[in-house]
């Protein structure tokens, strides 16, 4: 008797442990959702930003055309309009898209089928060309971020100074833009690079080859560990309070600073913890760019050798798993691709990025994980 009460026992352990590793290993494979092969004319293309229902802003180009922007939306595309060189940065749930002109003039906000570009009301003025404006993210409630020209005193001509300072802002139904500057940090020059729904905004401090994490909120400026090298940066900042970006080294290979991801946990104000997410098979730099609310962070790991990268993967982290090369968790149906790139993730663990098929050119892809499989985007493009 006690023989066969046994052997269920175990068995019924070992089917859980299998199942267990099937629900585990289903969790992490994505499926890849072409894009760039539902643009019309396209040749080439590049996925850029997510929303929280899965609609994605693109880049894409015709033979015959330079770069053109549009938000795609469940197989079908709406073109931004052509007005100047403008580079897509976010879009928020209202199908809000913000962005930069090329050259980091002027940031500006696509609402309601128009343009409305970042200044503030003394713009106006004719000293507003010494001004320049970059918006570089939007949370699904339409505020968004980026850094603006600093104010010189009064009186002064121009107005504006060459350091920048980040801001957060929100566009009125009556078209007006609401913004509020966030700071300089130790008299330096500071840049939003991500907001969350809590208004908290993470980004930089200083000048690009020395510049510091800072997180903002509360009307402080938060100062995020670093690791001693010069380059660091704050990305993405998720509504749990843990933010990701890159912390560098001292060691220089040719022109570019080895280092890290980074993970900093930031729920303890004036307490921030930095976590380095390694290295991927040989690299010596790792980025991450964004993070979701269950802890699923993308970015980039790249080997650099001399003054040239050897090659660059798109990856996954999570605090379980650690760094992982995206194209490792494609699913079966997925075979043939090879994503080249990532840039965001949504709240759903929805990916955006760029990839190629058998070779192809360059497309925009969705990467969409198993529970998503039934989820379908909606219409939410401000026109």
């Amino acid at each position: 008797m006690k023989r066969f009460v046994r052997k269920p026992a175990i068995s019924c352990l070992l089917i859980m442990f299998v199942c267990l590793s099937l629900v585990e290993q289903a969790q992490t494979q994505y499926r890849v959702v072409d894009i760039g092969s539902t643009i019309p004319g396209s040749v080439l293309s590049r996925g850029l930003t997510i929303n929280s229902l899965g609609n994605v802003v693109v880049s894409y180009n015709f033979s015959h055309q330079s770069s053109m922007s549009a938000v795609w939306e469940n197989g079908t595309i709406f073109n931004l309009p052509v007005d100047g060189n403008r580079a897509p940065t976010g879009i928020d749930a209202a199908g809000n898209v913000v962005g930069t002109f090329s050259g980091n003039s002027w940031g500006w906000i696509y609402s309601g089928a128009s343009y409305f570009a970042v200044p503030e009301p003394s713009w106006h003025s004719p000293d507003f060309f010494y001004a320049t404006s970059r918006a570089l993210a939007i949370n699904d409630n339409g505020l968004f971020t980026g850094a603006i020209s600093g104010l010189a005193p009064a009186g002064s001509y121009p107005a504006f100074t060459s350091a920048t300072e980040a801001y957060s802002a929100i566009k009125l139904p009556t078209g007006q833009i609401v913004l509020q500057r966030l700071g300089r940090f130790n008299d330096q020059s500071t840049t939003g690079w991500g907001v969350n729904e809590l208004s908290h905004v993470v980004g930089s401090a200083g000048p690009s080859n020395q510049s510091t994490p800072v997180l903002f909120r509360a009307g402080q400026i938060e100062e995020l560990p670093k690791i001693g090298g010069p380059l660091n940066r704050g990305e993405g900042i998720n509504n749990l309070g843990i933010a990701v970006g890159f912390v560098s080294s001292p060691i220089q290979t040719g022109g570019f600073y080895e280092g890290s991801g980074a993970v900093w946990d930031v729920r303890v104000p004036g307490s921030p913890q930095l976590t380095q997410i390694g290295q991927l098979q040989g690299s010596n730099q790792s980025w991450l760019y964004d993070i979701n609310d269950t802890g699923i962070a993308i970015g980039k790991a790249s080997l650099f050798g001399g003054s040239v990268s050897l090659w660059s993967k798109p990856v996954r982290w999570t605090a379980g798993e650690g760094i992982q090369d995206l194209n490792t968790l494609l699913d079966g149906k997925s075979a043939g691709w090879e994503i080249t790139e990532v840039r965001a993730i949504n709240s759903s663990g929805q990916i955006v990025g760029t990839a190629r098929f058998n070779g192809s050119l360059s497309r925009a892809v969705r990467l969409d994980p198993p529970q998503d499989s039934k989820i379908r985007t909606k219409k939410s493009l401000g026109r």
